[in-house]
């Protein structure tokens, strides 16, 4: 079968989608190196919820409820809330009868954390009685009363033995836990079962997961020995890659929800207008699309595959990864689509010009996607392509093997390119049928007024063009007012992403990255404004969060297009937001540098009723979260990731790598990387020489010394703030290694001698445990914890409990309803909301941003600036004094001082991120193997 039916029939679709689960596991298991040993008892890094109690050696001998039991108890628990100002604080007691014994249990959660007690003891025998004998005479006959008394007393004894550096108030006693329980009332407003999932979703009571760590290892190859030794344990670590990473040179489809359906006689209804000249402009739509259907199939067909299966079969294993850079898979990715636009149209064609509108409008949005990865992959495609057919042409493009086609390799770069003309071409097709069928009405006499079949095309037409646009073709821009802009040095304007842009993301983009863009699910919204948009910067981490009711109200009947994806191609292309009528208002919320946050995943079901993956940001700064709220301070942000194609590369999982991989990239010295990828933990090694890493900016809190000594680690600790564990790996002998690790808070020591097979493992456990005791003891992180936990009870309690998402939707639509409704005809384009004028400080202008790796391009090597003469009446003194010079002037003046005088930097001494997300090669120095070349 060839390439196009097997794309058109959607039989490579049911293919791709349903293996990716099984490809996943294939390639966690195969991208090892085959000098790694094979370990079969790798476990995930848990981390549990805080217990109540701080003491690391203490072992908690509670069970670990899972999700499933807590659905089981949460119908016939009964959930009692209480204030304690002496200490806890709010309290939130669930009492329920145990699964086996069906005798009553509690849990407790407080801001120290989760507590739990089975079978309880309710009479004199228990040694927590004296709580009981504090509350009144009718509450002492209650047995809820008596287990709520008696589990405060306990939670005080557990907390006051094992405090760790907690102060504690030491005159808090049964009175206090009686008089605490007489105060807790039954909550009402909500079901049980709505509580306990809430809680659950927030992840107050289930174990997180660490799914990615970074590793720093640090070796000093002062002589033959050393480095011998080195190499040895370094390549136990991971698989070296050349890259960190490149989604653009990843084949990533974007899975379809519909198919086009032909009419049937029943609900065919012919069009009212027909004649030979819409028929001609019909015609010369789905002709145009063919061309560059047939011309991107055959492309692939006689030309790309065949080099790929080159590729392959030779044993260079990085060629494939060579080849990507310059014919990238999203060519496959657009071929694709338009395979299956063609064949809908091919089918639609013989009903009119309304089922090939219908069609339009279905696909289109499916477009935007491959199209703005396809457009960001062929940044210098040109000389890329040039630089192939020149070391390439006798082998590649002489070779009748290969070159099927017979194709130049400028016939190539015309096909390759010229792809991203199909959209502009429909556009203007696309007005062209619209006046036609308009001006064949008015010949006719048909009343478009009172015609639902224009309404339905208009719609049709809309919605299509509103796509194209989408992806840069747009003639009228909204207009902006400059002070309410804020340019990167390539143009770029931020501010109209969304309003309250924080200062700190003003400057710096000489060197920051985008590296991934997620819509998640805020399960601590305040209102109905819980969709949040996360942009993973390589230095920063920043939420936005739409604020726009119509988004919350719509039905959700068709396929809009996805805004990460929007704001994607507007930060990475270049491109201003277009004027969606659909696009949402958004604020930005809160932001944190990417350093100053710990973040985990967790099960607990979600919003649709299935068991989904969830999100815990932590800050570990002192403040918390920044904010455009001055008077809030977060230490926790909690999410649902939205997934409903539960992709592999839309998960849990794969933001907290993409997370790691931006810290990677804000990297300032020369390093090699090494990954370790299993299904429960995906380990990243950047390696250092001692000379460097001293003098490196962003480092892991986790380092690993390869056969060196610290002579005073406390002092090391002392000078070097940023690290809390330190690994020592020594090789003993050449089968057994030594490893010994020891953290800045006094809390974790460990030491191992295993066989060198096990190494890996051994330091991944080791990494497990130190942050189980994290939170199982009291340092700055699980203070934070607590904070966070305080924060999340209050909401819990003060906002959710108080508040009707449902109804409070209900009222707006009856609101938007009473509004007379704008015909899409008439709708204006959508006016984003601006943030504040923006006034940048001087020192902002001139500041030398520290730990800058320039990008250097072949072809960018200079930066120009044309200086274009404007023509303007000319100014008297007085007002040539008063004049501003403009924000653009000012940024590039700066630049220019700066720069001035300055030698050009060597370029072998920098290192090459290539810009993100990109097909460059990452460049990596002093390392232990040499380059392939291509």
């Amino acid at each position: 079968m060839g390439i196009y039916q097997r794309y058109a029939s959607r039989e490579h679709d049911e293919a791709f989608f349903n293996s990716s689960k099984r490809d996943q596991s294939i390639n966690n298991s195969t991208n090892v190196s085959q000098s790694i040993p094979k370990s079969t008892d790798l476990t995930s890094i848990d981390i549990p919820p805080l217990s109540g109690q701080y003491d690391a050696e203490h072992k908690d001998n509670s069970h670990i409820t899972t999700i499933n039991d807590y659905v089981r108890m949460f119908p016939s628990a009964a959930f009692y809330v209480g204030h304690d100002k002496e200490l806890f604080e709010d309290v939130i007691v669930m009492v329920y009868n145990h699964l086996k014994t069906n005798k009553i249990s509690t849990k407790a959660l407080t801001k120290f954390g989760l507590t739990s007690y089975d079978n309880m003891k309710l009479d004199p025998n228990s040694r927590f009685w004296p709580s009981c004998e504090n509350l009144s005479e009718q509450s002492q006959q209650s047995p809820v009363k008596r287990a709520l008394a008696i589990t405060n007393l306990k939670n005080y004894n557990r907390l006051s033995n094992h405090s760790g550096s907690i102060e504690l108030n030491r005159s808090w006693d049964e009175t206090n836990a009686g008089s605490l329980a007489e105060s807790m009332i039954l909550l009402e407003n909500k079901t049980p079962e709505e509580v306990g999932l809430k809680l659950t979703q927030i992840g107050l009571l289930q174990s997180h997961q660490l799914d990615s760590v970074l590793l720093d290892i640090v070796y000093d190859n002062s002589d033959q020995r050393a480095i011998n030794n080195n190499n040895r344990l370094v390549f136990l670590i991971g698989e070296q890659l050349e890259q960190l990473f490149d989604p653009l040179l990843e084949y990533s489809p974007e899975a379809m929800q519909i198919e086009y359906i032909v009419p049937t006689t029943a609900n065919y209804a012919p069009t009212k207008v027909n004649s030979h000249l819409i028929d001609s402009v019909v015609t010369e739509l789905i002709t145009v699309q063919a061309n560059f259907t047939m011309g991107l199939v055959n492309l692939l067909q006689n030309f790309i595959i065949p080099l790929r299966i080159s590729v392959l079969s030779s044993t260079a294993n990085t060629g494939i990864a060579k080849l990507n850079q310059v014919f990238p898979p999203t060519i496959d990715e657009i071929t694709r689509i338009n395979c299956i636009l063609h064949d809908a149209l091919s089918k639609a064609h013989s009903y009119g010009y309304m089922e090939v509108m219908k069609v339009m409008n279905m696909i289109l949005p499916y477009f935007y996607k491959p199209f703005i990865r396809h457009e960001a992959n062929l940044r210098n495609f040109s000389s890329k392509i040039d630089r192939f057919n020149k070391k390439n042409r006798s082998n590649v493009f002489e070779n009748d093997s290969i070159n099927q086609g017979g194709y130049s390799y400028r016939g190539v770069e015309s096909i390759v390119s010229g792809s991203l003309m199909e959209l502009p071409r429909f556009k203007l097709i696309l007005k062209r049928l619209q006046e036609t069928i308009r001006s064949e009405k008015v010949i006719l006499g048909v009343n478009s007024e009172s015609d639902e079949e224009a309404k339905l095309f208009q719609t049709y037409f809309s919605r299509s063009i509103e796509v194209i646009d989408a992806f840069g073709g747009e003639e009228n821009q909204l207009s902006i007012d400059p002070r309410q802009r804020i340019f990167t040095p390539t143009g770029k304007i931020l501010t109209e992403l969304a309003s309250k842009w924080p200062s700190e993301l003003q400057y710096g983009w000489l060197s920051r990255k985008v590296v991934g863009i997620f819509k998640l699910k805020n399960v601590k919204s305040e209102g109905i404004h819980d969709i949040e948009i996360l942009i993973i910067f390589s230095d920063h981490l920043l939420f936005i969060t739409i604020v726009d009711n119509s988004y919350y109200l719509r039905d959700g009947s068709s396929k809009n297009l996805s805004i990460p994806d929007i704001l994607m191609h507007s930060l990475i292309n270049e491109k201003p937001l277009p004027n969606l009528s659909l696009f949402p208002d958004m604020q930005v919320t809160n932001w944190c540098d990417i350093n100053d946050v710990l973040v985990t995943s967790y099960k607990a079901v979600g919003s649709d009723g299935t068991e989904s993956d969830l999100l815990r940001f932590l800050s570990k700064h002192q403040n918390g979260f920044n904010s455009t709220n001055q008077e809030e301070r977060k230490f926790s942000k909690n999410f649902e990731v939205i997934n409903t194609k539960r992709s592999e590369l839309h998960n849990s999982t794969s933001i907290l790598k993409l997370i790691n991989k931006a810290r990677v990239l804000l990297k300032s010295q020369p390093f090699h990387l090494f990954r370790s990828d299993t299904p429960n933990l995906s380990l990243y090694s950047t390696a250092h020489d001692v000379s460097v890493y001293e003098a490196e900016t962003c480092k892991s809190p986790i380092a690993l010394f390869l056969n060196m000594k610290i002579k005073d680690t406390e002092v090391y600790f002392t000078d070097h703030p940023y690290l809390d564990l330190i690994i020592h790996a020594n090789l003993v002998t050449d089968g057994l290694v030594r490893i010994k690790a020891v953290d800045k808070f006094g809390i974790f020591k460990s030491r191992s001698t295993c066989e060198i097979q096990d190494f890996q493992k051994v330091i991944k456990e080791f990494v497990g445990n130190f942050y189980a005791c994290v939170f199982k003891s009291s340092n700055s992180i699980s203070n934070h914890a607590i904070e966070a936990t305080g924060q999340d009870i209050k909401y819990v309690l003060d906002t959710f409990m108080n508040s009707d998402i449902e109804k409070l939707k209900e009222e707006l639509r009856e609101k938007q309803d009473r509004v007379k409704p704008i015909p899409l005809i008439e709708r204006k384009t959508h006016k984003k909301t601006l943030s504040e004028a923006l006034s940048i400080p001087e020192s902002y202008l001139t500041k030398k941003v520290t730990n800058v790796t320039t990008n250097v391009q072949p072809e960018e090597k200079k930066l120009t600036i044309e200086k274009k003469e404007m023509k303007e009446e000319p100014l008297s003194k007085t007002q040539k004094a008063k004049r501003r010079r403009s924000f653009v002037q000012t940024i590039f003046q700066a630049f220019k001082r700066k720069n001035t005088g300055k030698v050009s930097p060597d370029v072998s001494q920098v290192k090459e991120n290539g810009y993100i997300p990109q097909g460059e090669k990452k460049e990596y120095k002093k390392i232990y193997k040499p380059n392939p070349e291509l």
